[in-house]
């Protein structure tokens, strides 16, 4: 209870000193008081975008403050965006640049 408490008092602070929260975490898997899926729900509510990158599948999501998360990760919503890089013929040769593309 106690190291809870104290991960979500780092996670105000950091919050508080953000424009932008940049969360690699499965949202499968739940979360823990503190934890990197609540930190991701409070900064939605400090109203700051997040870029979740799904580490098991490597999707990157682009959440707006007012999305419905939940939607958001299962593509139930036309409403936020996901971000995947472009192919091309030379990808290989080529470092990946983020392209917005809207998840329906």
């Amino acid at each position: 209870m106690r190291l809870g408490l104290s991960y979500r008092c780092q996670s105000a602070l950091l919050l508080r000193q953000s424009a932008i929260l940049v969360a690699v975490v499965n949202p499968d898997l739940g979360g823990k008081p503190g934890g990197t899926l609540e930190t991701v729900r409070s900064a939605l509510d400090f109203e700051l975008p997040v870029v979740l990158v799904h580490p098991d599948t490597g999707e990157v999501f682009l959440i707006e403050p007012g999305d419905d998360l939940l939607a958001v990760l299962t593509h139930n919503s036309g409403i936020s965006t996901g971000w995947q890089p472009p192919t091309t013929a030379n990808s290989q040769s080529q470092q990946p640049i983020l392209t917005h593309q809207s998840v329906k």
